[in-house]
């Protein structure tokens, strides 16, 4: 099996209030205009937003507004934006936060941010959107890296 590259420097956005640790990676704190995670290398190359479940429930309901805004400029700069929730879709439907926000709230609110093309995954744990957000950024990196690459017939004379 072939050795992974190094990931390049990841960018964690300066508002960003509980960041991941990333062990064994460089990390820079930077102002990024959407998402908390980017690539220092290619910061459109995708931006992840971070949410923790009671965050989410918040973004959904009274800062769904702001949120879609932020969705629109991440479109705006054809930037693929994911969401990575630390909680599951049984946490939703158990009730397991804080609030009087009716599990069906929660749920629309989140087929309206799919539906705007940001794919929202619920990870489980905080861990495992951690570890979530590194598969994405070794993936997005191998596809910028791919696509900068010219085509054979690009170079054939």
């Amino acid at each position: 099996m072939a050795a992974r590259k190094p990931l390049p420097a990841i960018l964690i956005d300066t508002r960003e209030q509980l960041p991941w640790d990333f062990p064994g990676r460089e990390v820079e704190v930077a102002t990024l205009p959407y998402g908390d995670y980017a690539l220092r290398a290619h910061p459109r190359a995708l931006a992840i937003e971070r949410k923790t479940l009671a965050d989410w429930i918040s973004t959904v309901t009274v800062a769904h507004y702001r949120f879609m805004r932020e969705v629109a400029r991440a479109s705006a700069d054809r930037c693929p934006l994911v969401v990575l929730i630390e909680g599951t879709v049984e946490d939703v439907l158990a009730r397991r936060y804080r609030g009087d926000v009716h599990p069906n709230a929660v749920l629309g609110g989140t087929e309206s941010v799919i539906a705007a093309g940001v794919p929202v995954r619920f990870c489980g744990s905080r861990t495992a959107a951690r570890d979530k957000a590194v598969d994405l950024l070794e993936h997005a990196m191998r596809r910028v890296t791919r696509e900068a690459k010219p085509s054979p017939e690009a170079v054939a004379f």
